[in-house]
Parts: C-alpha cells; sequence; structure tokens
C-alpha cells in the first residue's frame, strides 16, 4: 500500500512507532522522545529483576520535568 502523499513519513512514525524507556534512563533523552514523537507513543517499562523501580524512577529529575508536555 502506497504512502499519502499528504502526510510526511515523520507522521507515520509518530502514529505507529511506540518505543520503551527500559534500559535507557536519561531525562535528556526521554525529553527529546517526548518532543519527536509525543508522549502517547512512549511506554514505560521495567527489566524486572535487571533493575529495580526505585532505581529506574530515581533517574529522572523531578525539576527537569517540570515544563514537560505531559
Amino acid at each position: 500500500m502506497p504512502m499519502r502523499k499528504d502526510k510526511l513519513v515523520r507522521d507515520y512514525f509518530g502514529e505507529q512507532l511506540f518505543i520503551t524507556t527500559s534500559g535507557h534512563f536519561s531525562t535528556s533523552a526521554l525529553m527529546f522522545a517526548i518532543g519527536e514523537i509525543g508522549a502517547h507513543s512512549i511506554m514505560f517499562s521495567i527489566d524486572y529483576p535487571f533493575e529495580s523501580i526505585p532505581n529506574a524512577c530515581g533517574t529522572a529529575q523531578p525539576e527537569a520535568n517540570d515544563a514537560s508536555p505531559m
């Protein structure tokens, strides 16, 4: 099925691509992903038993997330 000409490849990524935070605990990377594909396409996950929830959640700095679009 060919792509519609009124949509950019970026639009398809924003609608059909989902990513996970698993193994990537960086506030700046998370904010970049939110800006590029939107918070609706990002799933929070933990690779149990490899990472504890407090460890995973502790890396995001609350002050850095105050202006987030979420």
